[in-house]
């Protein structure tokens, strides 16, 4: 277990050093985004999403930092939240979502960025 967790945490920064910068999301990015956070979110079908904004590129993937604000356990909206994930293509073609963190952890990693 602490082998992963110490391989995920150069992931992390080594994706947010590319932050500097970026570019408005588009409205397929925050659809597939928002796909991504199915397994994080309690009431993923309620996220309201802003603030996205990604910077890398097609060959080595893109990065992305945002808020998302959904509907907690109680089904009140719990306020906006940062995130931060990837926009990876594959082989085949097709893009993929991952988000990585939906945390206060997560903002200050990408304040640091300018994201």
């Amino acid at each position: 277990m602490k082998r992963s967790v110490f391989l995920t945490i150069p992931l992390i920064f080594s994706s947010a050093v590319c932050f500097a910068g970026g570019k408005p999301a588009t409205a397929s990015d925050i659809a597939g985004i928002k796909e991504a956070m199915e397994d994080r979110l309690k009431d993923s079908d309620s996220a309201k999403i802003k603030d996205v904004r990604l910077t890398g590129d097609e060959k080595s993937g893109w990065q992305f930092c945002g808020s998302v604000n959904a509907k907690n356990s109680y089904g009140a909206y719990s306020g906006f939240t940062p995130f931060m994930g990837m926009k990876l293509k594959g082989t085949d073609g097709n893009i993929s979502y991952v988000v990585l963190g939906v945390d206060d952890s997560v903002e200050q990693v990408c304040r640091k960025y300018g994201l």
